[in-house]
């Protein structure tokens, strides 16, 4: 994990001043397609998540999320999944976001969309 400000700086420049020669950051390219919006609720004024401040330059779209039997948090993704009701139990349809947005977000929007 690495400083989000500082990594965003860079490929901020990279994208204003390409160059012809291999990159000079310590950072790989990497295709960032989150957007970084998240239904915002209520909080205290103190809290603020990892992700909001550091970012992982292999991974930008895995974030800190527990592992069960590990004291430390590891890097990764959550999958939603919508499933019919039948005896076939079919996945009409399947999302992935960041381990940092709450379970029950994305499938109140997947429910409406199937």
């Amino acid at each position: 994990m690495v400083e989000r400000a500082e990594y965003e700086a860079i490929h901020h420049l990279e994208k204003l001043f390409p160059s012809n020669k291999a990159s000079s950051h310590p950072f790989d390219e990497v295709v960032n397609t989150f957007d970084g919006k998240r239904i915002s609720g209520i909080r205290k004024p103190t809290y603020q998540r990892v992700t909001d401040r550091q970012i992982s330059p292999i991974d930008p779209l895995a974030s800190p999320m527990p592992f069960p039997g590990r004291d430390s948090p590891v890097l990764g993704n959550r999958d939603h999944c919508v499933v019919d009701g039948s005896k076939a139990r079919s996945i009409m349809c399947a999302l992935i976001t960041p381990a940092s947005i709450i379970d029950h977000t994305p499938i109140l929007g997947l429910n409406d969309w199937v």
